[in-house]
């Protein structure tokens, strides 16, 4: 959740993998999240994961990516 920007509850964001490859990716309330694996940040942490500006290994090394299910 980030209220300030507009997202007053949490999402998930679905990904379909396939050996490393994406084949779509879609948003949704975290409550209807079904996978078997779960990763956790805060808003700020994904958005710099996906801008390149922090690597997830690192982020996960210094607790601000965290396995939530998996």
């Amino acid at each position: 959740a980030e209220p300030t920007l507009g997202w007053p509850e949490d999402v998930a964001v679905q990904v379909a993998l396939d050996r490393g490859t994406s084949h779509g990716a879609r948003a949704l309330p975290a409550t209807e999240a079904d996978a078997p694996f779960a990763l956790r940040a805060s808003y700020a942490t994904w958005k710099r994961i996906v801008r390149g500006e922090v690597d997830p290994v690192a982020a996960v090394m210094r607790g601000e990516l965290t396995l939530a299910r998996g």
